[in-house]
């Protein structure tokens, strides 16, 4: 039987002999990894030309991010949020936008103004995934004039609903996935039933409320109030949770408000 110490021997010269070899060694690896100038001159232009390829990928993320930066300025430009006003940096705002005092815009609405300007008067609601529009079908021709989109004050647009009326008066409500097509004038008063769409030319007249799978009307004994109290919650609650863009227009008694 072996003791301690022959125990100690005769594992060291196991270990010995399973040794890896040296770098010295011939069978070392490194040996297999010598430079020769040949080498060294591939090595030297491959390394170059990916320093190269490099180089340029970052010029072009760098051209890339600036143009980015570019048209997001100039988009901000165009859009013009009055004093008061309320609109979430994660907005949707396309093209010439007016926004009127005491308008909340939540964050993933879309204004998009592709046709012409789009207006906005005071105290409207426009609420998370709602759209307007003011754009030209894909098979229209090119208009003649400008088409500019006018919304009135204190209406409410909920949420996925969708506005391309070329002009929409006060104190409407266009409910959830509602739609209302650009051949349609909205006056005062109106409801828009859920899901309702309305895609022929018609005049809807004040005090109305469209409603049901067949878009039934009928008239209202009484209008609808102003979204005051829920515009004054709106104005304390949204800057606490989303970042707010900056008013860069000042209202001026000629203009009306706006």
């Amino acid at each position: 039987m072996f003791g301690k110490k022959e125990w100690r021997i005769a594992r060291l010269r196991t270990l010995k002999k399973a040794r890896a070899p040296s770098f010295n060694s011939p069978k070392s690896p490194r040996r297999a990894f010598t430079v020769s100038p040949a080498n060294n001159e591939f090595i030297c232009q491959s390394s170059y030309k990916l320093v190269v390829k490099l180089d340029r990928f970052i010029l072009m993320l760098l051209r890339l991010r600036l143009l980015c930066v570019i048209t997001v300025l100039q988009n901000r430009k165009i859009v013009k949020i009055a004093v008061g006003a309320l609109v979430c940096e994660e907005s949707i705002l396309k093209g010439d936008i007016t926004i009127g005092p005491n308008t909340i815009i939540h964050p993933k609405a879309s204004i998009i103004a592709e046709a012409g300007p789009i207006i906005i008067g005071e105290g409207n609601i426009i609420e998370e995934m709602a759209t307007i529009a003011n754009r030209l079908p894909v098979d229209a021709p090119e208009p003649t004039t400008i088409p500019v989109q006018i919304i009135g004050s204190y209406n409410v647009f909920e949420t996925d609903c969708t506005c391309e009326a070329f002009k929409v008066g006060d104190c409407n409500i266009l409910e959830s996935k509602a739609y209302v097509g650009r051949e349609v004038e909205l006056t005062n008063g109106c409801i828009i039933g859920a899901s309702c769409s309305l895609t022929e030319s018609d005049t809807i007249p004040e005090d109305t409320i469209i409603y049901g799978n067949e878009c039934q009307r009928r008239e209202m004994h009484g209008k609808p109030y102003p979204p005051i109290s829920q515009i004054e919650f709106l104005l304390k609650i949204l800057p606490t949770y989303h970042h707010i863009r900056k008013p860069n227009i000042v209202p001026t008694k000629n203009e009306g408000g706006l």
